[in-house]
């Protein structure tokens, strides 16, 4: 039982990482652009 929760563990924090990791890619340049576009 235990061994399932440790594998559970180091999954789910793998996919919560390589989720932020994600998101930083994809909305970094996103909130940069917009940030650009509204100044002048």
């Amino acid at each position: 039982m235990r061994v399932i929760i440790n594998i559970l563990d180091s999954f789910f924090r793998r996919l919560w990482l390589t989720w932020r990791f994600i998101v930083a890619l994809g909305y970094s340049p996103r909130v940069s652009w917009s940030n650009s576009r509204r100044m002048p």
